[in-house]
């Protein structure tokens, strides 16, 4: 439902999962779980270990995502800093930051198109 973004080899995209009404009341709001997952575009593999699975150095496959919160999340937002980039995602509680250890170099593009 959100856009992913690509950035330095990583792709970080949101996820939403509605969880089952157990409620004694129809009318009680069920808000779900919102996730940002990170994953290498070449292999699929988990980005950053001890995102989700509470150990090791090494990550599995159960930190390709982590927990954001409750309700359903924005996007992945890169914020792009003199000492690196910032990924916010808001969600049911706030906003959520993550550093994605991406230390992008910051210059200047220019497109030029030569007309014939």
């Amino acid at each position: 439902m959100a856009k992913p973004i690509t950035l330095a080899g990583k792709l970080f995209f949101t996820t939403f999962t509605p969880t089952a009404s157990s409620a004694s009341n129809p009318c009680q709001l069920n808000e779900g779980q919102g996730r940002l997952y990170g994953i290498n575009i070449l292999n699929a593999g988990a980005l950053f270990a001890n995102w989700n699975s509470g150990g090791g150095s090494n990550p599995t496959t159960a930190d390709r995502y982590m927990e954001v919160g409750a309700g359903m999340p924005s996007e992945a937002v890169p914020v792009f800093q003199k000492k690196g980039v910032t990924i916010i995602v808001g969600g049911g509680g706030g906003a959520t930051t993550v550093d994605p250890g991406i230390t992008l170099p910051r210059v200047r593009t220019y497109w030029y198109q030569q007309m014939q």
